[in-house]
């Protein structure tokens, strides 16, 4: 039976396990060198976002563009300025975990000018985490433009759409 032991004791005790230590600081520079490589990936879009008046570091920072320095706070390029930057590099060769980023942050009725273009790269996606980044855009657009339900749930209702239906329900 072991010691009742405060949250502190514990860290502590789990800090000084060297096998701990060793997969902890593993995982961690594997964390580490995957934000790299998306910083690295992401840059190209990063900059076409700052010429089109974002004063971001990150994709990430149009979902919180204060979240890590609130005392910042300046107004951002209006959001619909994005949606052509985003939609001219969700076309590209990026890995599935950029371009699901990319759609997700289309993921706005900002977008709803455009619907067709969308619901075409949809419907035509075969990357399953990048459809469900399309699936969140269809249901954000057909959220704030009701006359679009009948097609969602069209796509809905079609079962080559696979799991990503799911996140049109809302």
């Amino acid at each position: 039976e072991r010691k009742r032991q405060t949250v502190e004791e514990f860290i502590k005790e789990l800090e000084s396990d060297p096998v701990w230590r060793a997969k902890h600081d593993a995982l961690e520079a594997k964390l580490d060198k995957r934000a790299e490589e998306f910083a690295a990936e992401e840059r190209p879009l990063v900059a076409d976002l700052r010429k089109a008046g974002f004063k971001i570091n990150s994709l990430q920072e149009l979902f919180d563009p204060y979240a890590d320095r609130p005392w910042e706070r300046q107004p951002q390029a209006p959001y619909p300025a994005a949606i052509p930057v985003l939609l001219k590099h969700v076309r590209r060769k990026y890995s599935s975990e950029i371009r699901d980023t990319i759609a997700r942050t289309m993921a706005v009725s900002d977008s709803r000018p455009y619907w067709s273009e969308l619901k075409q790269l949809y419907l035509n996606e075969n990357d399953e985490r990048v459809k469900d980044g399309f699936a969140c855009i269809v249901s954000a657009i057909a959220k704030s433009h009701k006359a679009l339900l009948p097609e969602v749930v069209e796509l809905m209702h079609d079962r080559r759409n696979g799991a990503s239906r799911i996140l049109m329900v809302d």
